[in-house]
């Protein structure tokens, strides 16, 4: 254990923080998105199918005209959709099965503004096909597998027509893939930067989450037919990465060609560059609003979105709805632009500062999702990292490194890549895979020596690995090295505390106090000097300590009140070290044996913090301090004291659930008689012990309670345990009578004559042996022993001169005794002596009923008879049809013998 809490500390404040400081921004005017559908299509009048050469036509025949629509393929599961864009009626869809066709299903459905087809394909890809519409049909021809040739098919798009002025402008590129939807577009509206294949687009599903919504969507009205054709790119190999980052390109300079929207667009990036973040958003709303359909138009939007991002960087907790409104509006109006990677970034950035690590995370797989190139994928990654460290899921963090390592591979001394590098490293150390650990950050040493000294952090976490893989001379070497390399880190009184550790685990004891008395004098309000007071507390109570500690900063007791004093003043008592301290406190009352305040201390630091990371430890701590408590009261005979401290933190006795605890508890409700309660105690033990280690007092308890509850098999267990694990117990002779007694009702006499033999060996009071010999007797008359029997009678009627039991059971049991043996007038002699000292009515008519039947085995029928007369005249019910039946059998008994005369 030496070590682990230094090591579990380093790693709480030496985990990183991040927070993104994100540019916010204002609404402003914005285009409305609502449509006049005057005269177009309002519902489906038909959809019909047939195949042709190798190809599927779909019909649709709408009531109006079909003047803005949108045909897109998903790919899980394979369809293609429709989006019709109209004033709709609000109709019940509709659903066809098609036969014969590539298609399964075709589905209809009416939706505000909108009317959506939904073909659902055979296969498990969807084949290329084109669509066109014709004044009120849309015709849609899907090519036939068949009549394809051989390709691979995925969902990614190919280009088969470059038309600028069609719904879904599909281009390829070799960085990046965007789906992108245009209204009509204009060949003159279309930047030349389009036109250059380096910077074509490609084509990719949009974004459902915003992109999807009917009054998101914009899209022109198609004039020719476009294809759609789905090849499986080749992912063997990497891309490579464009190291431009996307503002950079996004706020590029254009060439000034002397056109009036170029000089506005010029005046819109030079506030913009100028960080006049109102000039910038003024000048580029103008824009907009001036060329809605202009070659910068889809910059604008995006860089619009940015400038008011930057004007609310301080406000936004308060803005953020805003900001994000402004990045959906360009996203929603370009939806395939390349910019848009980007502006979900930032969107997910948004989320992660207001700690919405759900959303931010969906956002940061959008960006991975459709960057596949530039060095935004590397930085959605990295986010994506801190995501899911702070949500706990390190496993998941490290696949998303490893990730950023392949698509990094190419690029050994990017920045970025040995971020990740590092940042993997110390995931691995905190899942405590040292050795993993380690040998990434040798690796990155071995690249570039100066790594270590470019990167001061790893010469810490090599450190760190030494020391726990128990190196302390490596560890130590290292953490000097970081220390000497960055004086002026805030860490430093943890790493000064882990060089005094090394000192300290070689036992080198002077050397590890220099340097916690460095911490103290240097750093003395941190968690490094309370830490260094931890450790020079522990090593006095080790007996390795210095005079001169303990007379500058007291005993142990002292210097952990010191730092809990000290920590509730500063109103620090989040800190992890004050639970570390107030535990130390209380292991320091308990060892002094000041039960009450460890109980005090412990209690308060459970319920501050139910979630402390030294629960294990803390329960334990608890154990041993109640424990202490109920060994001191047990030795003075306070029963009651013991009982209320269990009734007053039962919860505590239930959650430490030790069964040292509950025996002391269950043996003071025996002592004042609570047996009730004890056996609840009791139960709680038994199942926390071993057979073989519970004690006599806890088996016994529990045969006896199994005993009385008729589970034989349990109680039995629990005396043969007692017996073989406690032979001298008090309880051993008392077990075996139990035992006996259970032989005896399952009619196992012999068994049980030997078992209550057994029980007479040990040293038992008079009374109880009687008993123990009348059970005896019972099992010998059983077993047709009828010397024995008698003369173990002979011993109980010597002994019960001196029993000081006035009960009369047993003589009662010694006169039921001889008439069993057939000696009815002993048996009658003691039945009359009875009779006469009973005054309970019910104790007088059983020997009534006994005496009456040694008169009528004696051949004195007129005396039997009339004690039957007698009792069967009482008021009684019960005993007056118990002698009734009595003299039905003897009457019966009667009428046979008269029969077997004659």
């Amino acid at each position: 254990m030496k070590g682990y809490f230094i090591r579990s500390i380093s790693v709480l404040f030496l985990s990183l923080y991040f927070l993104l400081h994100f540019n916010n921004v204002a609404a402003s005017p914005h285009p409305s998105n609502k449509k006049s559908y005057k005269g177009t299509i309002s519902r489906i009048v038909s959809i019909t199918t047939h195949k042709s050469k190798g190809q599927t036509i779909v019909s649709v025949l709408g009531d109006g005209k079909i003047s803005e629509y949108i045909a897109k393929p998903l790919k899980a599961p394979p369809r293609i959709v429709v989006d019709i864009f109209c004033a709709a009626r609000l109709l019940k869809g509709t659903s066809k099965v098609v036969e014969n066709s590539d298609i399964k299903i075709i589905r209809t459905g009416y939706h505000t503004q909108k009317i959506r087809i939904v073909f659902d394909v055979k296969g498990s890809v969807v084949p290329s096909f084109t669509d066109k519409p014709v004044d009120n049909e849309l015709i849609i021809t899907l090519k036939s597998k068949e009549g394809e040739d051989k390709k691979e098919y995925d969902n990614t798009p190919s280009v088969i027509e470059e038309t600028m002025d069609v719904p879904s402008v599909i281009v390829k590129t070799k960085d990046l893939t965007t789906f992108k939807k245009n209204e009509s577009v204009k060949v003159s509206d279309i930047s030349k930067d389009i036109e250059n294949p380096h910077k074509k687009k490609a084509l990719e599903e949009v974004t459902p989450l915003i992109s999807e919504t009917p009054g998101n969507q914009k899209v022109g009205a198609p004039e020719k037919e476009t294809e759609h054709v789905f090849k499986k790119q080749n992912r063997s190999k990497e891309d490579g990465l464009t190291k431009t980052s996307p503002e950079e390109k996004l706020t590029q300079m254009v060439e000034d060609d002397g056109k009036e929207d170029t000089s506005v667009y010029l005046k819109c990036l030079d506030t913009y560059k100028a960080k006049d973040w109102e000039g910038a958003i003024e000048n580029l709303t103008r824009l907009i609003k001036t060329y809605p359909d202009g070659r910068y138009t889809e910059k604008a939007y995006f860089i619009l979105a940015k400038s008011y991002n930057h004007l609310n960087t301080d406000f936004v907790s308060v803005q953020n709805k805003e900001i994000k409104s402004h990045y959906e509006d360009a996203i929603s109006r370009f939806p395939t632009s390349e910019y848009v990677p980007d502006a979900l970034f930032s969107i997910g950035n948004l989320y992660f500062y207001l700690k919405n690590y759900y959303e931010a995370l969906g956002y940061y797989n959008l960006v991975l999702k459709k960057d596949k190139g530039s060095i935004l994928r590397v930085k959605a990654l990295m986010q994506k990292v801190k995501v899911l460290l702070l949500k706990h899921r390190r496993e998941d963090a490290l696949s998303a490194l490893d990730e950023l390592e392949t698509l990094t591979s190419e690029y050994p001394n990017l920045y970025e890549r040995k971020e990740a590098k590092k940042e993997k490293a110390k995931i691995l150390y905190e899942m405590n895979k040292f050795n993993r650990s380690l040998k990434i950050l040798n690796e990155l040493n071995k690249e570039d020596p100066e790594t270590i000294y470019k990167h001061p952090e790893i010469s810490l976490y090599i450190g760190y690995n030494y020391y726990q893989l128990g190196d302390n001379q490596k560890a130590r070497e290292s953490l000097y090295r970081y220390y000497n390399t960055c004086p002026e880190r805030e860490i430093n009184h943890l790493v000064l505390n882990q060089i005094g550790d090394t000192y300290r685990n070689e036992g080198m004891i002077e050397d590890a106090v220099k340097f916690y008395r460095m911490v103290l004098e240097r750093y003395p309000d941190t968690d490094g000097a309370i830490i260094s007071k931890i450790r020079l507390a522990e090593q006095q109570e080790d007996k390795d300590w210095i005079e001169k500690t303990r007379k500058e900063m007291g005993s142990p007791k002292k210097i952990y009140e010191n730092i809990v004093n000290d920590s509730v003043e500063k109103k620090d008592e989040k800190n992890p070290l004050m639970q570390l301290s107030m535990l130390k406190l209380g292991i320091t009352y308990q060892k002094e044996k000041e039960y009450g305040k460890s109980l005090k201390v412990l209690k308060e630091l459970l319920e501050k913090y139910p979630r402390t990371s030294l629960k294990k430890e803390l329960l334990h701590a608890l154990m041993v301090t109640i424990e202490g408590m109920l060994k001191k009261e047990m030795k003075n005979h306070n029963y009651i004291n013991i009982i209320n401290l269990y009734l007053k933190d039962e919860k505590i006795f239930s959650m430490v659930n030790a069964p040292e605890l509950f025996l002391p508890v269950a043996r003071a409700f025996v002592y004042i008689n609570l047996d009730d309660m004890a056996i609840e105690v009791f139960k709680k033990a038994d199942i926390l012990f071993a057979d073989n280690d519970k004690p006599a007092d806890l088996l016994f308890s529990m045969g006896k309670y199994l005993f009385e509850q008729d589970n034989i098999e349990g109680a039995f267990k629990r005396f043969d345990i007692l017996i073989a694990n406690h032979p001298y117990s008090k309880f051993a002779s008392e077990a075996y009578q139990l035992q006996g007694s259970i032989l005896l009702k399952q009619k196992q006499y012999k068994l049980a004559a030997d078992t209550f033999i057994k029980a007479l060996k040990y040293p038992i009071p008079k009374c109880q042996r009687a008993w123990l010999l009348i059970d005896k007797a019972k099992a010998l008359t059983g077993s047709n022993a009828k010397e024995s029997a008698l003369m173990a009678m002979n011993e109980v009627n010597e002994i019960k001169k001196d029993c000081d039991l006035t009960d009369f059971n047993i003589d009662q049991e010694l006169g039921d005794l001889y008439l069993s043996l057939g000696d009815v007038r002993k048996a009658l002699n003691i039945f009359n002596q009875v009779i006469q000292t009973t005054t309970e009515s019910s104790n007088k008519n059983s020997l009534k009923l006994k005496l009456a039947e040694c008169y009528w085995r004696l051949d004195k029928k007129e005396d039997s008879l009339a004690l039957y007369n007698q009792i069967m005249s009482l008021n009684d019910p019960f005993w007056s049809n118990l002698a009734k039946e009595r003299m039905d059998e003897i009457q019966f008994d009667k009428d046979n013998m008269t029969e077997r005369l004659n």
